[in-house]
């Protein structure tokens, strides 16, 4: 062995006391290349060091363009850094990214996010097409990308704050396997395997196989869930030029609505970060399918065609209490607690169909693309909405709640629900883009799509049934030109506009669509090398129509009129020096509400901070001595949010620290990593706010522990 036995004994000694003492420190796990429609990562050797660092993103134009030749701001979180911070939902892996919050909704059942100011509805894109009201498991996740502003010329009925697209892990002829244990705080305990390779000789047809099963406690009162994922996908490609891809994903959870904490005066509530209003026995169950086939013919080198059909539908059904408490002053004790008993089921299928090529003309070069694309949504939702009792929010524990679930179970079976809402949703969409290239340095980009949206509506909440209906036409251009300053440095302006939601969940009536329009201008940038992208962006962005929460009314939703945010963004990610990588963000984003009918004018967007930072570091040892130790650390700050149009609460500024410790091995014939990770090191209490009835206080110090091998 080599003299940094020493120093290694203790860890020597740990793993042969757990039985795997045929090892060798290596420098980190290597696994087999993944296959995937886009080649965003790029591995670049500078003076005998690798650096992988993000070089295109399919979200920002459906093409095959750099980041550094892309005129808007596109962020992509890699699977390095979803590994080192051992992220298990989109919230934590969109933190990283500047001008991107997480808010509380629905009882922590979804995942929703504020993005430059302004609220996204519940529509997340998936391989760059919208999957509406899902519940992401990232099992399958080869990254995250994040495309900021309106971008309605691609995605048609969108949010303005931007697009989050989930990227999968694709089959890959070259076999691979691996396996993960991990273990946390509060008995949580996940289990996740992955496998890929080919099923034929010529490896003309691979497949790629990955689940997850999650069993967790909580530091809330009964909040326990579970979950089961799995994911199967085939890829055939008969010959080079023509490929066809088919996945599933089938999910099956199970959660506890939890109200959080209430507001009371100017602040939140000072309850222990532990307790729920919960009932033994209550629990929503949520059951997921989605399937998407999609294939690619390449024409000839400059053109290709592809399309495809993804379908998904969702089943719950609720079993809930939750507290209404939205107008607690300083001395107020008492609320109402409620139970929301019923189903709901969602069917969305989108058909698309993209011709992409490239040709010059008159020495000018360009990339195309010509898209349409159709979609249907149908939804149900039907629930009663009954007064249990009135509780003390200070002296309440759930044990002492006796309530009757089963006569609220016999109600939801048999008695008219109190809400009801049915919608669905047809749209037919065309646009074509243009991607010009004028000489070495002069960028443009020209694009254009026609929405038709067709939309009906019965909806009823402790009232006759109503039905609406809409018929909405839009036009969406953007317009873009990027300047390059030299080879590694970009300068580029950009307008587009959006239109949406992109998806409306329990809708109280029919809004004309909430309509929004941004200038953005920034600086793009390859530094040390070509080793770290950097980005800089500034915006206007204004949007009208803009729903939010109904203070009287948590189920249904009023218009404000007209919002604007301007602001400033900032990232930067990739390899300082030698073992050193860092990924980094600070926002400062300026969101008001400049006309409203409800006293609301001038006030600060909901949830939208005016400054927010995070910087994460990872060093890998380079003494040989201590090869295969990797230590990092990471800190996500935010000045204060408001958790209503009105301004009447906020949670204050906070500031929480993260730290990993990483150690890679041979084990027998294999590759592992044990990683221990620290999050909210410092124990700061901040919350994931929405409105003033629901706010979700964030788990303290929590130490999680993974073992990962790749067999």
């Amino acid at each position: 062995m080599t003299p940094n036995t020493t120093r290694l004994a203790p860890v020597t000694a740990a793993l042969c006391a757990a039985g795997l003492c045929a090892f060798q420190p290596v420098a980190r796990a290597q696994t087999a290349p993944q296959s995937t429609p886009e080649a965003v990562l790029q591995t670049v050797t500078v003076k005998g060091q690798r650096s992988e660092v993000p070089r295109a993103a399919s979200t920002a134009t459906k093409t095959d363009t750099a980041l550094l030749d892309a005129p808007m701001a596109v962020q992509v979180i890699d699977e390095t850094t979803l590994r080192d911070q051992q992220v298990t939902t989109l919230g934590e892996a969109v933190r990283n990214v500047s001008g991107v919050q997480s808010m509380y909704y629905l009882g922590g059942a979804y995942e929703r996010f504020v993005v430059r100011g302004f609220e996204q509805s519940l529509a997340t894109y998936r391989n760059g097409v919208r999957v509406p009201f899902a519940r992401f498991e990232l099992a399958n996740t080869e990254r995250v990308e994040v495309l900021k502003g309106p971008a309605a010329m691609l995605y048609g009925a969108s949010d303005p704050g931007g697009v989050i697209n989930v990227v999968t892990r694709q089959p890959a002829r070259a076999p691979a396997h691996e396996v993960e244990l991990g273990i946390g705080a509060h008995d949580a305990y996940r289990a996740r395997a992955g496998t890929t390779g080919a099923l034929d000789a010529d490896g003309a047809l691979s497949y790629r196989l990955d689940a997850a099963a999650l069993s967790a406690g909580s530091y809330r009162e009964l909040a326990d869930n579970r979950n089961l994922f799995v994911a199967p996908a085939l890829s055939w490609q008969p010959s080079a030029a023509t490929r066809v891809n088919l996945s599933l994903e089938v999910s099956h959870a199970k959660a506890v609505y939890d109200t959080g904490v209430p507001a009371v005066g100017r602040g939140l509530a000072d309850l222990p970060i532990e307790r729920t209003f919960n009932q033994s026995g209550l629990g929503d169950t949520h059951d997921n399918r989605l399937l998407d086939l999609n294939a690619s013919h390449r024409i000839d080198e400059r053109w290709q065609l592809s399309g495809g059909l993804l379908s998904s539908s969702n089943r719950k059904t609720f079993r809930s209490f939750y507290v209404y408490a939205n107008a607690l002053q300083p001395g107020d004790r008492d609320a109402d607690r409620y139970a929301w008993f019923g189903r709901e089921k969602l069917d969305s299928h989108t058909a698309w169909a993209h011709l992409a090529g490239s040709f010059d003309t008159a020495g000018v070069k360009h990339k195309a693309l010509i898209g349409a694309e159709a979609t249907r949504l149908k939804a149900r939702d039907y629930a009663i909405d009954r007064f249990v009792d009135t509780i003390d929010l200070y002296a309440y524990r759930p044990a002492q709640s006796t309530v009757d679930i089963a006569a609220l179970d016999a109600a939801a079976g048999n008695e008219a629900p109190d809400f009801i809402a049915n919608q669905r949703t047809r749209s037919l969409a065309v646009f074509a883009q243009d991607q010009m290239q004028i000489g070495d340095a002069l960028h443009l980009l020209i694009g254009l799509r026609h929405d038709r949206l067709e939309r009906e509506l019965e909806a009823a909440y402790y009232s006759p049934l109503a039905t609406d209906r809409r018929s909405d036409h839009q036009t969406s251009p953007r317009l873009a030109a990027l300047f390059k300053l030299t080879p590694t440095l970009s300068a580029y302006v950009s307008y587009g506009t959006s239109f949406g939601p992109g998806f409306s969940y329990e809708p109280s009536a029919l809004y004309e669509p909430e309509k929004a329009r941004q200038v953005e201008a920034g600086f793009k940038a390859e530094l040390l090398d070509r080793r770290v992208l950097a980005s800089l962006a500034v915006f206007e962005l204004i949007k009208r129509n803009l729903p939010t929460p109904d203070p009287n009314n948590p189920q249904l939703t009023v218009s404000i009129g007209e919002a604007r945010s301007r602001g400033l963004e900032f990232d930067l990610q990739g390899q300082l020096s030698p073992g050193l990588n860092a990924i980094t963000s600070y926002a400062y984003t300026d969101a008001v509400i400049t006309r409203d009918n409800g006293g609301n004018q001038g006030h600060r967007l909901p949830n939208a901070p005016r400054h927010q930072a995070s910087l994460w570091l990872k060093y890998a040892l380079q003494d040989e001595a201590w090869r295969g130790l990797s230590l990092g650390g990471g800190v996500y700050a935010a000045s204060a949010r408001y958790g209503d149009a009105a301004n009447s609460c906020s949670d204050g500024k906070y500031a929480r620290l993260d730290v990993m410790a990483a150690y890679a091995f041979r084990l027998a014939a294999s590759h592992a990593t044990a990683q221990l990770n620290l999050d909210n090191a410092n124990d700061t209490r901040y919350y994931t706010m929405r409105a003033r009835w629901t706010n979700l206080p964030a788990a303290l110090r929590t130490l999680r522990a993974t073992l990962k091998v790749d067999l």
